[in-house]
């Protein structure tokens, strides 16, 4: 019979506003970023966050700020050391918009909420019962988070409306839809007449259901977007992480180091980057959908990969009498 494989490629949103207040110096600095977004998918299958490389810190610069010598000088020399102290404050504010501009990219963590009123013991039920962005939480119904142990039906209602605060749940204009969607990341399948057809790639953010007969190409598919989904935006790829969740036992890393070498990429580095799971049974293939939505908001991840996604259920469910 035919199997199903079902991919979801997921790109960072552009952000949903947000206000920290963080201490730059001697004084405390507010700032609130506003951005537009668009719709976003109601399963919490797969998520993107922006991690930093180790490129990244160095080139700005993280670390603590260097302390400046207390020697007595004449004021022209002292002026002049002070501008450290001046280069240092600049570099701060640099981090911290940085650090603004990293949050927007991707889904926002639940531990955010602290900075709204909401304690800690509440940020820990909510991440126990699977939920751990404030996308998800704004978009669960008020019946799935009465479900979360610890979680009453009042403390529902304001989880929610500190929720709806951070992400917009009204109207939008369509104007800001086309801008949205115009930004869309295609990622590309690594055969150009493939992508002819699906203009462009696997459509980030959607969930692309493959399906075929035995031996027809599903699962090197799927490996083959693995590496693509690393390759910089500009090369046709998602400058994110691949999750592959296996149910058959058809994953093989040597066919990702040739891919990986097709690509002019260090395979190594390829391999580090795809973080994979052997899923036996229906149950634990839920479960690990459960750790990947937590691994998803703390890393960058561009794809997720359930290869096959009806497999477990065909060989543990007969009939659609005993799936409902």
């Amino acid at each position: 019979g035919e199997k199903k494989h079902r991919t979801r490629a997921h790109r960072p949103s552009r952000g949903r506003p947000y206000a920290r207040t963080t201490k730059v110096g001697e004084c405390e600095r507010r700032e609130r970023v506003d951005y537009h977004t668009g719709a976003r998918a109601g399963s919490c299958l797969a998520a993107s966050t922006h991690t930093r490389t180790e490129g990244e810190r160095a080139r700005r610069g993280e670390g603590g700020k260097p302390e400046t010598p207390t020697t007595h000088l004449p004021f022209s020399m002292a002026a002049v050391a002070e501008r450290p102290n001046v280069a240092a404050q600049g570099q701060d504010q640099e981090n911290l918009q940085q650090e603004m501009e990293d949050l927007a990219m991707g889904p926002i963590p639940v531990q955010t909420l602290t900075t709204k009123g909401v304690s800690a013991g509440d940020i820990k039920k909510l991440i126990e019962g699977g939920v751990h962005t404030v996308e998800c939480l704004a978009h669960m119904s008020k019946k799935e988070l009465c479900a979360i142990k610890g979680i009453s039906e009042n403390k529902v209602e304001k989880l929610q409306q500190v929720a709806w605060q951070v992400i917009p749940m009204g109207f939008t204009t369509a104007t800001v839809i086309a801008e949205n969607q115009a930004e869309k990341i295609m990622i590309h399948t690594g055969c150009k007449e493939v992508d002819a057809i699906l203009e462009g790639g696997l459509e980030a953010g959607s969930i692309t259901e493959i399906y075929g007969e035995y031996r027809c190409g599903k699962t090197q598919f799927c490996h083959t977007l693995c590496v693509t989904c690393q390759l910089p935006l500009s090369q046709g790829g998602g400058e994110g992480k691949a999750l592959y969740i296996d149910t058959e036992g058809t994953f093989r890393p040597q066919r990702l180091h040739q891919i990986a070498e097709r690509f002019n990429l260090n395979p190594s580095d390829v391999l580090d980057n795809v973080a994979y799971a052997r899923a036996h049974n229906t149950d634990h293939q839920s479960q690990l959908l459960l750790a990947a939505a937590s691994m998803m908001a703390e890393a960058r991840f561009a794809l997720i990969i359930v290869d096959s996604a009806t497999s477990l259920y065909r060989s543990e469910f007969n009939g659609r009498g005993e799936l409902s």
